[in-house]
């Protein structure tokens, strides 16, 4: 499991996501997006990517790669 939080999600409070990192054993380390907001600040369309948003999508894209790698056995705690 992936969790990636912005420290000032007005939505989700951080202390959400650090009670789903609590409660999931086999999670990855909570990623924090300092001064990031619910959204890590992205529109619809997306005009480009840059600071935050590149970084979130950055550790998922290598997140993604890893689990396809191992066919998802790091994700479901049989690493």
């Amino acid at each position: 499991l992936l969790l990636l939080h912005g420290d000032q999600d007005p939505v989700v409070p951080l202390t959400s996501g650090r009670a789903l990192e609590a409660a999931a054993p086999h999670a990855e380390p909570l990623v924090t997006l300092a001064g990031e907001g619910h959204t890590f600040g992205a529109t619809h369309p997306l005009p480009r990517v840059e600071g935050a948003r590149e970084g979130a999508i950055r550790t998922t894209v290598s997140w993604l790669a890893r689990m396809l790698a191992d066919g998802g056995a790091e994700a479901a705690g049989h690493a």
